[in-house]
C-alpha cells in the first residue's frame, strides 16, 4: 500500500532523527491493524478512497508528528514542527553568511581589528544579536497566529493524494554518476598539473603581465592531493557501487581539508601580482586589483560552499552509521516491516 509508505514517509520528516524509527514502526503497526479491522468488516480489500479517508481520519502528517513530540503552549503540535524548520532555516540563511563576513574582516584587515582593539571586537556582533531576536520575533508571531485561527482550516483541507512520492532508498551509487565524476576529476587534474608550465592555462592573455603569487605555492600538493582523493572515490565507487557510504566520508574529509586550505590561502594577499610592476602598474595596476578583489569574493563563497558540503555529508555519514549499527539485528535499510512488504493480496 504506497499511499500508507507515502503518509510515514510524510510524518517521519517531521519527526526528531533520534526517534524516528521507533515511531514509525509503532504507527506502521496501529495502521496495519487498523487496515486489517476495517478490511475484515467490509470482507474484502480497501480500495483507494477507503484508504484516503482513513488516513484523513488520522489528519495531516505534522499533526501526527506534533502528538509525539512535547506540548507547547504559545504553539500547539500542529504548527509547532513547521515552525521550528522555518526558524532554522532563516537565522541559519542570516547567520552564516553575517558571520562569515565578520570573521573575514576580523583575521584579514588590520584596520578593522585596530578600531575595535581587544574584546571589543565581540561588541561588534551586536546587530547580528539584533537581527536574530527580530527574525524569531517575527516568526514566532506569525506562527502563533497560525496556530490561534488557522489549525482548522489546514487540517479540513488536508488530503492524502497531496503526499509526495516515496523516495527510493539508494542502495548502490550509479555507475555513471561515478564515470562523470571520474571523467571530471581527470579533466581539472589535468588542468591543475599544466598550470605551472603553462600560466596561459589559467590568465589567458593576461600571463603576460601577472602571475601568481609565489607565497601560495605552498597550497599547489594539498590541493591536488584533494584532487586525487576524490577521483580515488569514483574509481572505487566505479567498482564498488555498493559503498554508498563512500561518497560522504570522502567528501567530509575533503570538505574539511579544503576549508583549512582555502582559510590559510585567504590570509595570502594578493593572490595575484604584476610581473613587471615597473613597466605595467600603470597600464595593468587597476586590473590586477579588480582580479584580487574577484578572487576573494570567490574565495569566501567557496568557503562558503565547502561548510555547506561538510554539513550536509556529516548527515550522510549518521545516516549510514546508523544503518550500520542496525545490520547485526537484521534490520535492512528503509522501513523495515513496511505495510509495501505485505502479500500482494492486500494491497
Amino acid at each position: 500500500m504506497e499511499l500508507v509508505e507515502r503518509y510515514l514517509q510524510a510524518v517521519k520528516f517531521w519527526l526528531p532523527s533520534d526517534k524516528q524509527d521507533d515511531i514509525i514502526a509503532e504507527l506502521r503497526e496501529d495502521l496495519r491493524s487498523e487496515i486489517d479491522d476495517k478490511e475484515s468488516a467490509l470482507g474484502h480489500s480497501l480500495e483507494k478512497g477507503d484508504l484516503e479517508a482513513l488516513l484523513k481520519r488520522r489528519g495531516p502528517p505534522v499533526v501526527v508528528a506534533g502528538g509525539y513530540l512535547p506540548q507547547r503552549h504559545l504553539i500547539g503540535p500542529i504548527w509547532f514542527p513547521i515552525y521550528w524548520l522555518v526558524l532554522r532555516l532563516a537565522i541559519a540563511a542570516n547567520a552564516i553568511p553575517w558571520l562569515i563576513v565578520w570573521l573575514i574582516l576580523v583575521l584579514n584587515s588590520p584596520s578593522y581589528r585596530s578600531a575595535h582593539p581587544g574584546m571589543a571586537i565581540f561588541g561588534t556582533l551586536g546587530t547580528f544579536w539584533t537581527t536574530i531576536w527580530i527574525q524569531f520575533a517575527v516568526i514566532t508571531a506569525v506562527f502563533a497566529t497560525l496556530d490561534r485561527y488557522q489549525t482548522q482550516a489546514f487540517i479540513a483541507g488536508w488530503k492524502p493524494s497531496q503526499l509526495q512520492p516515496l523516495r527510493k532508498t539508494r542502495d548502490r551509487v550509479p555507475r555513471a554518476e561515478s564515470t562523470v565524476g571520474l571523467v571530471f576529476s581527470f579533466v581539472f587534474l589535468y588542468w591543475l598539473l599544466s598550470v605551472p608550465a603553462f600560466p596561459w592555462m589559467a590568465f589567458g592573455p593576461a600571463a603576460s603581465f601577472m602571475h601568481v603569487n609565489p607565497d601560495l605555492r605552498v597550497f599547489y600538493i594539498p590541493i591536488v592531493l584533494l584532487v586525487l582523493v576524490g577521483t580515488a572515490q569514483h574509481i572505487a565507487n566505479l567498482f564498488r557501487p555498493e559503498w554508498v557510504w563512500l561518497p560522504s566520508v570522502t567528501g567530509l574529509a575533503t570538505s574539511i581539508a579544503g576549508m583549512m586550505v582555502l582559510y590559510f590561502a585567504g590570509r595570502v594577499f594578493p593572490f595575484v601580482m604584476l610581473s613587471d610592476p615597473a613597466v605595467n602598474q600603470a597600464h595593468y595596476g587597476e586590473v590586477v586589483g579588480i582580479v584580487n578583489l574577484s578572487l576573494l569574493m570567490a574565495l569566501a563563497c567557496w568557503w562558503l560552499a565547502l561548510a555547506i558540503a561538510c554539513v550536509v555529508c556529516v548527515f550522510k555519514s549518521l545516516g549510514h552509521l546508523r544503518r550500520w549499527f542496525k545490520r547485526p539485528n537484521g534490520t535492512a535499510q528503509g522501513f523495515t516491516g513496511s505495510i509495501a512488504e505485505a502479500p500482494k493480496e492486500r494491497s
